[in-house]
């Protein structure tokens, strides 16, 4: 059969089989690649050419090899930087390239077209926009360098936010977009199927999906990577997208900065509907970004270092983040009082913290009649929003990274990172909590990540990754709110309380406090590179460990939602201890912690096959495997085989405890090609 032939079959099969399938587990590399194909004069493919490249920020790290049949090449594991490449071959003269930008997981191409001539001859070219393009893989990918970091604004100041500028990337509706951090569909994907990297290992919330370690230090980042779509085998997880933030390192040059933001409500402009409501000023609401990086050589061409640290500080005053609600004014709670003794209107006042209607949107609350059939006077309530007090949030990021040319074949790096961050009270998430009943939310999030790579020949390259990152989140009381004796009562809602913003208070802690979640991932890595003819292959295995402590949002301290009905109003079921028409009671039993153990194995395959200097085919295989999750809880999960329901011979809650059983078949196959047509010559 001839090659022509076998190159149709191969092409009709790639058009036909051009199915990405992606599955669920972690990713690897955070190196970069640099490809490319050596022609002579004529356009023929040059055999053996001797490609050299050197990473021009670090001196000593070079990789070498040589040119297949096809004339490519492809040198993998190159840390991100700017490189030189400089190709040689017989009776040709150098070809010398600078400036090639290498980024993050993402291969830059350089070809070159010799010149006849003798070996003390050279041609030098700077790189251009076009060694950054990806003309050797069929992946759709986007990086996000320095350029865009400085030039482009980012509220939120985390880098991942520059992703909205990239093709097919939309921003979500809350409603959609349940996630932790920065949240976005990629080609019509639900956010949650997002996976986020830093420095290739792993950065996600396993809770909500999302950001774990959320990254607001611009300073601290070099660049971000985005696949969103046929990428290698290699990349897993993300069935909508891999994010890859990459840390910066030091370089043989010393280089630092330092950084004030302030945010000022003073500066800010009153916004127009509370300008026709009479307000002149904003509420209170001062923050403050400060920080430094430095970098250099520890030892010039050997060992280099980069740290940075960063400091949020944000004071506001609670009006600047809490609703206007309808409350009992002081008239109103004086009638209140009238009325004797009541334990539910002693808990009333008691939950309302000293907090009293205002003097706008005053309205009276009718009683009717008590129970003993005398007429009893109507309670007066008003709006009211909370100022007193202040809201403050500290953050502390801080990082260090460190790489070390051990020798010509091996790099080992090492980073860590930590951010400690906590805001009281949490009126974001609680803007309707009365005073003592407040919450906060915070805690500590820190990474260590590990890599050694071996270079093996000019043809093997090895890259062992270890990390370990542990997640805390938790949303409960502030400590005035534990002292609080009301604080495990159950809560109660009166709907006749509607304020002028629809919010109706929650006289109780919050529903569904405390949560959280802490989680610890331990995360092995090892990938093997191999050249040979006009392959290039990668096999490799990907191992999370995760153990997890979650503090479920359920209500297992109850709430009571009171409704007007039977002729009174929700107020007045209320006191007379009804839940009037329509009215509900909830609760939830059992323990809101779960301990969960979850183990996932992601081996794959990949094949880089260089048909023709400018036509190459990806073949990839990934198995993943995830343990069996459910079966930490007591009541893992439904058999369907004993029917659905409760009656029958069914035995109620043994009918809840079958066991998960692995899901053992997932296979995703991976297809692509490059082709770059020659329309001129």
């Amino acid at each position: 059969m001839s090659l022509k032939w076998k190159c149709g079959q191969i092409v009709l099969a790639v058009i036909l089989g051009m199915v990405v399938s992606l599955a669920s587990a972690h990713a690897q590399t955070s190196n970069g690649t640099i490809v490319g194909s050596v022609t002579d004069p004529a356009g023929a493919a040059v055999l053996g050419a001797t490609v050299t490249v050197t990473n021009t920020d670090l001196g000593a790290f070079k990789r070498t090899t040589k040119t297949d049949s096809a004339g490519s090449y492809r040198i993998d594991g190159l840390l991100p930087g700017s490189y030189s490449v400089s190709i040689q071959a017989s009776g040709m003269q150098d070809f010398v390239e600078v400036g090639v930008a290498v980024k993050a997981s993402l291969a830059s191409t350089v070809n070159a077209s010799l010149i006849i001539g003798t070996v003390n001859q050279s041609v030098s070219v700077e790189a251009s926009t076009g060694a950054e393009l990806q003309t050797q893989s069929g992946e759709l990918s986007s990086n996000l360098g320095q350029t865009e970091l400085k030039n482009l604004p980012i509220f939120g100041l985390n880098p991942i936010e520059l992703a909205f500028t990239l093709a097919g990337v939309q921003e979500q509706a809350n409603r959609d977009n349940v996630t932790n951090g920065v949240g976005f569909s990629v080609n019509g994907t639900r956010p949650r199927a997002n996976n986020f990297l830093i420095d290739g290992q792993d950065n996600n919330d396993n809770s909500i999906q999302g950001q774990a370690f959320l990254q607001t230090n611009e300073e601290a980042v070099r660049e971000v990577t985005v696949l969103t779509n046929s990428y290698s085998a290699e990349f897993g997880r993300g069935g909508g997208s891999v994010t890859n933030v990459i840390y910066k390192s030091g370089t043989n040059d010393f280089h630092g900065s330092a950084w004030e933001l302030n945010r000022n409500s003073a500066l800010a402009a009153v916004p127009a509907q509370s300008g026709f409501a009479g307000i002149t000023t904003n509420p209170f609401d001062n923050e403050n970004t400060f920080g430094f990086t430095f970098g250099g050589p520890i030892k010039k061409n050997k060992l280099f270092v980069f740290g940075t640290s960063q400091w949020d500080r944000e004071r506001a005053s609670a009006a600047a983040q809490t609703n206007t609600l309808l409350l009992p004014t002081a008239a109103g709670i004086a009638t209140l009082q009238s009325l004797g003794s009541n334990p539910r209107v002693d808990f009333l006042i008691a939950a309302l913290g000293g907090l009293r209607g205002g003097t706008t949107g005053v309205t009276d609350i009718a009683l009717g009649n008590g129970p003993n059939g005398i007429p009893r006077p109507a309670v007066q309530v008003g709006d009211v929003q909370r100022s007193q007090g202040s809201i403050a949030t500290n953050d502390r990021q801080w990082s260090v990274k460190l790489d070390y040319i051990a020798s010509p074949t091996d790099t080992l790096t090492l980073r860590y990172f930590r951010d400690d961050n906590n805001t009281a009270p949490d009126f974001f998430n609680q803007p309707n909590a009365l005073p003592g009943l407040d919450s906060q939310v915070g805690g500590p999030s820190f990474n260590f990540g590990f890599t050694w790579q071996h270079t093996l020949s000019s043809h093997a390259i090895n890259e062992l990754r270890f990390s370990y990152g542990q997640f805390d989140l938790e949303f409960g009381p502030t400590p005035q709110t534990a002292a609080n004796p009301i604080l495990n009562s159950t809560a109660i809602q009166i709907l006749d309380l509607l304020g002028p913003t629809g919010q109706t208070p929650s006289f109780g802690f919050a529903t569904g406090f405390p949560q959280g979640r802490a989680h610890k991932t331990y995360q092995f890595q090892d990938a093997l590179s191999y050249t040979v003819g006009r392959h290039t292959f990668k096999v490799g295995a990907d191992v999370a460990l995760l153990t997890v402590r979650d503090i479920s949002p359920i209500d297992n301290r109850g709430e009571i939602i009171v409704r007007p009905g039977g002729g009174f109003t929700g107020l007045a079921n209320f006191i007379d201890d009804f839940t009037g028409t329509g009215g509900s009671i909830d609760k939830v039993f059992g323990s809101p912690v779960t301990l969960p153990f979850l183990a996932t194995y992601a081996p794959y395959l990949q094949d880089t096959w260089h048909l023709r200097p400018n036509f190459s085919v990806d073949l990839g295989l990934r198995y993943e495997y995830q343990s069996t999750l459910e079966n930490s809880l007591q009541f893992p999960s439904v058999d369907t085989r004993l029917g659905i329901g409760l009656g029958g011979t069914n035995n109620f809650p043994g009918v809840f405890a079958s066991q998960q059983q692995g899901d053992k078949n997932n296979f995703a196959p991976r297809v692509g090609l490059a082709y770059t047509p020659h329309l001129w010559s």
